[in-house]
């Protein structure tokens, strides 16, 4: 594609959906962290109307126990009575969820049936029938205070279904945003890749001068002079095999795959077989993931290619402080090289990078210098802000990521 203003308007089309997502992915988040924010107040409000129903059983059984003083005992009663008629309401508002507000009116119910007979109770204990007042108190009262919390816990139980499905709607949102970014990039980057070959003809023209030939002062013949049949004969000659194209530097149709089968990831068990296709797509001999633990002190290797698995064991975690390649895409997080020579290999660290920090490190071991070219580091980056997505959001869960891997 030879018209820089359809590169730079192609260019500007990535850029902008790469913007896109990462607003999207951002919006996404702060709603994740609201609905967490919301279920965590609500789950406060329940656990102060569980102490009240407690406090609740608690006085209405101090009536009828000798040596009690029944004036204060009611007052208790009435105290625990009005925080959880305004704790119910306030916990119905907090929810969304269908379930939880049919728990909590139920729950509400139950609470006036207790009310009704509490105030006969009151009218037992104060004249001396203490006998009657026991027995509403151990059965009508104790069935109650049972379906109060009854109704608090299915409300509670409700509410934090209806956070989890909300969190796991805008995870699968983000992933759907994260897919469609890469693949508006890698299908840019398709664009802008030149043929593998062209016409000579094209590359005559490129290297033509654009200024136009002035005509001479002088009427020069400058027609050139023929060349003898031999030499006419082996400029004609056909160019060798070998002049074709060269090979391309970096396999962008198995790079988008790879980033396509990561955007569609279910099952963990599959990320070795899709870090063998993601060296070869990078002319890599071996590739490791590495995952940060939680306090992100160290990196351990979650899954491999390319080495046997005593190998992988004897590598051990690694600290990030430590003075090499991936410690320092992990401390920075900016693709890292090490130059190969002679007899030893080069290598690439590209940091896996979410928006609370790095969360692990691809590493990958080069041939043929690979890493002196930069559109392998570039591949290397793709893959890693890919799999960044779907190891993120959160840095606390990287330790029950690298067990499930």
């Amino acid at each position: 594609m030879r018209s820089r203003a359809v590169r730079v308007t192609l260019s500007l089309l990535a850029i902008a959906a790469i913007g896109t997502a990462g607003y999207f992915y951002w919006i996404t988040q702060k709603q994740i962290s609201g609905t967490i924010a919301t279920d965590a107040r609500f789950n406060d409000a329940r656990s102060t109307a569980a102490r009240a129903v407690f406090d609740l059983r608690s006085a209405q059984q101090a009536y009828v126990a000798p040596a009690q003083n029944e004036t204060f005992w009611f007052d208790k009663a009435t105290a625990c009575v009005d925080a959880l008629r305004s704790t119910l309401p306030a916990l119905e508002a907090a929810t969304g969820s269908v379930d939880a507000r049919t728990a909590l009116a139920e729950a509400a119910g139950a609470l006036q049936d207790f009310e009704q007979r509490d105030r006969r109770i009151r009218g037992y204990v104060s004249s001396g029938q203490k006998l009657l007042a026991s027995d509403i108190i151990f059965s009508d009262g104790l069935d109650a205070v049972s379906r109060i919390v009854a109704g608090l816990d299915r409300a509670a139980a409700a509410a934090a279904e209806e956070t989890r499905a909300a969190r796991r709607q805008a995870i699968g949102q983000q992933v759907i945003a994260a897919a469609g970014a890469t693949v508006a990039t890698l299908f840019v980057l398709l664009l802008l890749t030149p043929p593998r070959g062209r016409p000579a003809a094209e590359a005559l023209e490129q290297l033509a001068d654009p200024v136009p030939a002035r005509k001479p002062m002088l009427e020069l013949d400058l027609r050139p002079t023929p060349l003898p049949q031999s030499a006419a004969a082996k400029t004609a000659a056909p160019l060798p095999a070998s002049a074709s194209a060269p090979k391309p530097l970096i396999e962008l149709d198995a790079l988008a795959r790879v980033c396509t089968d990561l955007a569609r990831l279910s099952d963990s068990s599959t990320i070795p077989a899709i870090l063998e296709r993601t060296a070869s797509a990078l002319d890599a001999s071996g590739i490791v993931l590495w995952i940060a633990d939680g306090e992100r002190h160290k990196l351990t290797p979650a899954a491999a290619h390319g080495y046997g698995p005593s190998v992988l064991s004897r590598m051990g975690s690694l600290r990030v402080d430590a003075e090499n390649a991936t410690a320092a895409a992990f401390r920075t997080g900016l693709v890292q090289t090490v130059a190969g020579g002679g007899k030893s290999s080069g290598a690439i660290a590209a940091p896996l990078v979410s928006p609370s920090g790095p969360v692990g490190v691809i590493s990958a071991e080069m041939r043929h210098n690979g890493e002196k070219v930069s559109a392998r580091l570039a591949a290397a980056t793709i893959v890693a802000a890919q799999l960044a997505t779907i190891l993120g959001p959160s840095v606390t869960q990287a330790d029950d990521r690298s067990a499930a891997l």
